[in-house]
């Protein structure tokens, strides 16, 4: 800082009265958008959207299994079905439930034209491929 002694004492004055002023607008600026982030971080975190629904809501495992094993693998119209039951599955397998009765229909989705569905079809199939139903 610069010696108040070599500015005359009202422009010293202003400049504090300026950097006071600048500090609280900085300041205030800071603090709105640190509350817009939290109310907005609040409301996602309240709201079940995207993929979290498959752990919050309860689809019959009837439902799943008929979609399943109506869903046509090489016809990319079904993609969203097969989405739907495989996150359903993975879910569910995720919060221990046993969801090894799934696995005949699950094998035949290997062929699915989605590699998205692919890949959650192998995530099932490493998990129970060993799996002893005795």
């Amino acid at each position: 800082m610069t010696d108040p002694g070599l500015i005359a004492a009202d422009v010293w004055q202003k400049v504090q009265s300026a950097a006071a002023s600048t500090e609280n607008v900085a300041t205030a600026a800071v603090n709105a958008s640190t509350a817009d982030f939290n109310a907005q971080f609040l409301a996602s975190a309240l709201r079940v959207g995207g993929d979290a629904q498959y752990f919050e809501e309860s689809i019959s495992p009837t439902t799943v299994k008929n979609e399943l094993s109506t869903a046509d693998p090489s016809n990319p119209t079904y993609t969203a079905t097969m989405l739907r039951g495989m996150k359903w599955l993975l879910a569910s397998l995720s919060k221990g439930r046993d969801v090894s009765d799934f696995f005949p229909h699950v094998v035949k989705l290997v062929e699915a034209k989605s590699l998205e569905v692919r890949k959650m079809v192998y995530v099932y199939l490493v998990r129970y491929a060993d799996h002893d139903v005795t």
